[in-house]
């Protein structure tokens, strides 16, 4: 656990340097570089690398495609995920190469739009994105998370109004995960200012649908299944199994509905001084990490799935309204070292869980080229899934 422990205090130093204004730029490649090598080099941590692997494994070393219909029976991927597979492995690159090159992709692209959104905030987002997101959606949401990467591109270009651009990158996006479907109606409303009312309203509404029905979420999706394409309507079929199945984490959390609600009231009372499309798609974003609690309570896995877009945006966007700035200089570090300590301390609870065996120790493949260290990760992550294989 100390690795995760001293990267978490590195990010929170960094923090606080950044928020008196100081070494900024160093700040933020700092964190990057530090990021890249920690999830890039990681060695079988995780659950989703085996499956991911397994695939890796099946596809052809050419590109002949032809198995692509028979690999869907090992793993159900979308065409340009499986293709990506294809090129890696027929230039004798291996599985590790690949979440390398995932890694080194996701992060850049979240560096990207940190530093468009709110210079300066870097080591702010990397803090409280490092503790609470990157195992959940870095080492474990691989497809997902490749795909929330085209989706913040194409939100950014859509921000810009280069909608041709949004579109081609959003359908980049569809071709490695399509559950990024569910972020359509962002790149709908994301020009409209929401007033404080649109987002009372809008909750309101969630909350009434949740109290008329708290299987919302199934009927939701077997009404839009039937009208979507076989390739999308299959994967929703998957969605209403896991929610009949009842996965042992299933139950709306609390705690995060609470930090959505303080989300809201945040930007909301600074909406007026900070009228920015960023700032709309933030809210949006929010109000639909709110709707997926709500009313897909069963079904965890989603709030997580739109949290890979979400989480980093609201964070640039928090820091870029100049909440932290406004404060003194005494007030801003105290909230941020108690920020810091308080990620840093759930970070520590998360993996002290039976759920977080497969991802302590952290293993990297250093150890692997150095040493020949192979470590025990596939094992525990065996372990684990057959456990709570059994549990259900």
């Amino acid at each position: 656990m100390l690795p995760y422990i001293a990267v978490g205090l590195l990010l929170a130093v960094l923090t606080l340097l950044s928020a008196q204004g100081k070494w900024l730029t160093g700040s933020r490649y700092i964190a990057l570089g530090v990021l890249i090598i920690f999830a890039g080099l990681r060695y079988q941590l995780g659950y989703d690398w085996l499956g991911y692997e397994r695939l890796f494994e099946f596809v052809p070393d050419n590109w002949d495609v032809s198995q692509y219909g028979l690999s869907r029976s090992i793993l159900a991927t979308e065409p340009i995920y499986y293709l990506l597979n294809v090129a890696i492995k027929s230039i004798g690159g291996s599985f590790e190469l690949l979440l390398l090159i995932f890694a080194v992709f996701n992060l850049i692209v979240i560096d990207r739009l940190v530093n468009k959104i709110a210079p300066g905030s870097a080591a702010f987002v990397w803090l409280i994105y490092f503790c609470v997101a990157l195992l959940a959606v870095q080492f474990n949401l691989i497809r997902q998370a490749v795909a929330s990467s085209f989706v913040i591109i194409a939100l950014m270009k859509s921000s810009e109004r280069r909608y041709w651009q949004a579109a081609l990158w959003f359908v980049v996006g569809l071709g490695f995960h399509v559950s990024v479907i569910v972020f359509m109606p962002v790149f709908l409303v994301q020009n409209i200012t929401p007033r404080p009312w649109h987002v009372a309203v809008s909750i309101g509404i969630t909350v009434c649908l949740f109290g008329a029905s708290q299987a919302l979420g199934v009927r939701t999706l077997e009404l839009v299944g039937g009208w979507l394409p076989e390739f999308i309507g299959s994967k929703t079929e998957n969605y209403i199994q896991g929610f009949q199945s009842g996965a042992a984490f299933s139950g709306i959390s609390p705690f995060a509905v609470l930090l959505v609600f303080a989300y809201l009231y945040l930007l909301t009372v600074f909406l007026k001084a900070e009228r920015h499309v960023y700032i709309n798609v933030a809210i949006y974003l929010t109000l639909l990490v709110l709707f997926a609690h709500v009313a897909f309570a069963e079904f965890p896995s989603l709030w997580n799935r739109i949290m890979c877009v979400s989480l980093p945006w609201q964070l640039a966007c928090l820091w870029g309204i100049g909440y932290f700035r406004r404060l003194p200089a005494y007030a801003r570090s105290s909230m941020l070292a108690v920020l810091a300590t308080f990620s840093i301390g759930v970070m520590t609870y998360q993996l002290s869980r039976p759920e977080s065996v497969p991802f302590v120790p952290y293993h990297s493949l250093a150890q692997v080229w150095l040493f020949g260290d192979q470590g025990d990760g596939r094992l525990r992550a065996e372990y684990t899934i057959q456990t709570a294989n059994v549990q259900h």
